[in-house]
């Protein structure tokens, strides 16, 4: 399956204290949407940390 879209969120700009944990939840609810409208989903995602950014997440 090539991969077909890349987002990143920034998770600590939005208040986030828990990165991991939020980013699982998205993944799963992503997962759960894509699954129920008929369509295979898979993932591949980094978590990054850095004095700009902050921590935040790129899913492809």
């Amino acid at each position: 399956m090539p991969f077909n879209r890349m987002t990143t969120v920034h998770w600590e700009k939005g208040g986030v204290t828990d990165g991991l944990a939020a980013t699982r939840r998205l993944i799963k609810a992503l997962s759960r949407l894509i699954r129920s409208r008929g369509h295979a989903f898979a993932c591949l995602w980094v978590r990054e940390s850095g004095p700009d950014k902050g921590e935040h997440v790129h899913i492809l």
